[in-house]
């Protein structure tokens, strides 16, 4: 191509297909030629190559020529290609892949920063670029749209962590009650933030797309997100961060975990599904500590069976007021028999061994994307706005409601507003509160923040089954789980501890930890073939209670790489957490040992706070607007149009899993707004 024309006068303009037209800039015709032939395959509907990088004020103008793809050499001017990158990004328009000589992981994370998808070696190797395109084919709008625009009252605004159970549910629930015929549209703000430390950036720009990756996948267990990234790259950002978006006691650890990815945790859960009992929603009155719930299980129970025939929960129905029956699938499958020995012993000292019970889901997956997400999109009212990070709420002056959210792009930086009738938030517990903390809105009551809790993790014991050592077990005799539900606090009260705890039981026909024995080298692999495929092990899922003490405030002096104030995490485990733990070991190690098993490992230390993933506590609800910070409806005593939808509005949390609670009261939350919006009260 003639390098002496106009650069908007090389491009024709290209509608949408199901291929994707590509403009290629790069002075070096040897490495433009190069990344050309890589390009060429099935994807690419159209490549126009450009010898010389245009003119900052030209992007816009090439932007117009609805290119899906601009791929960019960095080699010739490397500051100035950067440059071109931001401009590219900035519009939004289209995926941004650079190339480079260098495999410089300073470049490539300021590529990334800038907003390029794909950072890719040259000369390219096998098939790298052809997997970028599948990966942009995917990502890429079905149409070329406009930035959000809605007139006020028309919009109402999710925020959550990409798509999570919990903003799923209730934006799911409340597209579908409303009825394909209003005009109400729907937008929900994910909070795209990257996962790990690769300089490898992978998103997505379309509604959704992710589903539509998915179709071809048969099964995605714990191992999904290797072999999504391998398949088809959708949906996911491994590039980090700058900056600290958390602080922690130093001599109090807290594990927060975040997945900031389409699904949110529901792509990661252990699936176990329970509901919570009156033994938690009416914790003061049994135990005489902290405050009872505003709801009953029976207020919940029509919405935790929706829920449960939703997920598939497969369960036994057991009849045990502390861990209420639900609508399952029937497990009546038969114990093992190293199983239906510990079941036996359990009956001597009081303890019930249940069945587990766990979201089977379909076709494999039991997480909001596949669940939730496709019934809230197929009615047309749900929109997304990928790579946000919220700042804060917007309140106005005049009204004292909320009015919208304030957020920034991840790629560009650039400031951004939405405005709404109506703001859900679910940005799971502590980044929920962190966003309401940082509006300064909803703490009349000066509970916001506090009574932060979760749930004990990593105690336990592991034992051998000796007659299933030295290959000896007989034919089933090992495999198979179990659940102990909380028996402890019940009818009688323990000496020094209040709340309950669980374990999850488990029989292992298969290999055992090494870490179970003091020694190494060929003692220790004779040991490993000894006791091969005779593991039994149980651990604690215990209660912990919520002290006004452990609590998150904002400190301003730190931001994160958006300039989003930090949170500061203050909580520790107390005496009546480690007296429950004492009490759950030395239990389950008697009824092992009555079930003639051999205990290898006790362990009496629990994980740090967090390890479960089940932060609860800090958003309140409650009747009363002097102690809580929501009203039984999830709704904000302060601000009638501000609704927060995770775990944070727990009162108190029990042995229990939380996804199955946090998805009924997302149900309940999205009838109850559903049906006031009609009404004209909201």
């Amino acid at each position: 191509m003639g390098s002496n024309m106009a650069v908007t006068d090389q491009f024709e303009t290209f509608g949408s297909s199901s291929t994707l037209s590509i403009v290629l800039i790069g002075p070096d015709e040897m490495r433009r030629r190069s990344a050309a032939r890589a390009l060429a395959g099935p994807q690419a509907g159209y490549i126009q190559e450009l010898d010389l990088y245009p003119k900052l004020d030209e992007v816009p103008r090439i932007v117009e020529k609805n290119f899906d793809v601009v791929v960019i050499d960095l080699d010739d001017k490397q500051e100035y290609a950067l440059e071109l990158v931001e401009a590219f990004c900035a519009t939004g328009s289209a995926t941004v892949m650079v190339y480079s000589t260098q495999m410089d992981s300073e470049l490539m994370l300021r590529c990334m920063r800038a907003g390029a998808r794909e950072f890719l070696h040259h000369p390219f190797s096998g098939s790298t670029m052809a997997e970028a395109l599948v990966r942009a084919l995917v990502r890429r709008p079905a149409a070329r749209v406009a930035p959000v625009q809605a007139s006020e009252g028309k919009l109402l605004v999710f925020i959550g962590a990409k798509g999570g159970s919990g903003v799923t549910t209730l934006a799911s629930n409340f597209a579908v009650s409303l009825g394909r015929e209003s005009n109400k549209k729907t937008l929900l703000i994910d909070l795209d933030l990257p996962l790990g430390d690769a300089a490898l950036g992978l998103g997505i720009t379309a509604e959704y797309s992710t589903l539509n990756a998915l179709e071809s996948s048969s099964r995605l267990d714990a191992n999904f997100l290797s072999r999504l990234l391998a398949k088809h790259s959708s949906g996911i950002s491994v590039l980090a961060a700058p900056g600290k978006l958390t602080q922690v006691q130093p001599a109090k650890p807290y594990n927060w975990v975040r997945v900031r990815l389409l699904g949110g945790r529901s792509l990661f859960w252990g699936r176990q599904s329970f509901r919570l009992s009156d033994y938690e929603f009416q914790s003061k009155d049994h135990d005489g500590f902290g405050e009872n719930w505003p709801i009953r299980l029976k207020d919940l129970a029509p919405y935790y069976s929706q829920v449960e025939e939703i997920f598939q929960v497969v369960g036994h129905h057991d009849g045990l007021p502390q861990y209420p029956d639900g609508n399952f699938i029937e497990d009546d499958s038969p114990w093992s028999g190293s199983m239906q020995r510990f079941v036996n012993s359990g009956k001597k000292f009081g303890v019930p061994v249940c069945k587990p019970r766990s979201a089977r889901g379909r076709n494999g997956l039991a997480s909001s994307i596949n669940l939730l997400l496709p019934d809230a999109v197929a009615t047309g009212r749900l929109s997304t706005v990928q790579n946000a990070v919220v700042r804060e709420l917007t309140v106005d002056k005049n009204t004292g409601l909320v009015d919208g959210a304030s957020f920034v792009d991840r790629h560009s930086l650039r400031e951004m507003h939405v405005k709404a009738r109506i703001v859900i938030v679910a940005a799971g517990c502590l980044e929920s509160t962190r966003l309401l903390l940082n509006s300064g809105i909803a703490n009349s009551s000066g509970v916001l923040g506090h009574y932060l809790q979760d749930q004990i993790y990593g105690c336990g014991i592991a034992c051998s089954v000796p007659e299933a050592r030295d290959g000896k077990a007989t034919k089933g005799l090992m495999g198979g789980g179990a659940l102990i539900p909380r028996f402890r606090n019940l009818d009688t009260k323990a000496k020094n501890f209040i709340g309950g705890y669980s374990f999850s039981v488990s029989s292992n026909p298969g290999a055992i930890d090494p870490d179970y024995f003091a020694t190494y080298g060929a003692d220790l692999k004779a040991k490993l073939d000894s006791y091969y495929g005779s593991g039994f092990s149980m651990t604690t899922m215990a209660s912990v209670q919520g002290h006004y003490k452990n609590k998150v405030t904002i400190d301003k002096s730190v931001v994160d790489a958006w300039g989003v104030p930090a949170l500061h995490i203050d909580t520790e485990y107390g005496e009546n957490e480690k007296n429950m733990i004492q009490d759950a070991v030395d239990t389950v190690t008697a009824v092992a040992e009555d079930a003639g098993f051999d205990v290898l490992v006790k362990n009496y230390e629990p994980n740090p706070p967090g390890w479960s993933i089940h932060e609860q506590g800090t958003c309140r609800m409650g009747d009363d607007p002097k102690k809580s910070v929501l009203n039984k409806w999830n709704q904000s005593h302060d601000i009638k149009n501000l609704f927060v939808v995770d775990a944070s509005c727990f009162v108190s949390g029990g042995w229990q899993n939380p996804t199955m609670t946090m998805l009924a009261l997302a149900m309940r939350s999205a009838e109850y707004l559903s049906d006031e919006m009609k009404k004209g009260n909201i």
